[in-house]
């Protein structure tokens, strides 16, 4: 499947499903869109993008945030087990000391 858009505005945007919890277990992610005339000078860019991740599949934490039975939870949403940077468990990050400021 291909999407095919046009795009009026350069920056930093993002996909996500909405579909049966797709979106935590993965399909998501970062569009750069960038102009060919930028108005600053600068070495290098990346995105840094952070998400949510549970220690289960979501169809079956959906199944029982669903449920008629959920008085546990009181009907509230499943709270994430861990953080992802860079949506991997293995993100390695490096630090740069530029003046009195930490680049990342």
């Amino acid at each position: 499947m291909q999407y095919n858009f046009k795009v009026r505005q350069s920056g930093t945007y993002w996909y996500h499903s909405h579909n049966m919890g797709q979106y935590p277990d993965g399909l998501r992610g970062p569009i750069v869109v960038q102009t060919p005339d930028t108005p600053f000078d600068f070495d290098e860019e990346f995105t840094l993008t952070l998400g949510d991740h549970y220690h289960e599949q979501m169809p079956s934490l959906l199944n029982k945030y669903e449920s008629l039975r959920n008085g546990a939870h009181g009907g509230l949403e499943p709270l994430p087990n861990s953080l992802l940077i860079g949506f991997a468990q293995t993100t390695q990050i490096a630090l740069y000391v530029c003046g009195f400021f930490i680049a990342m």
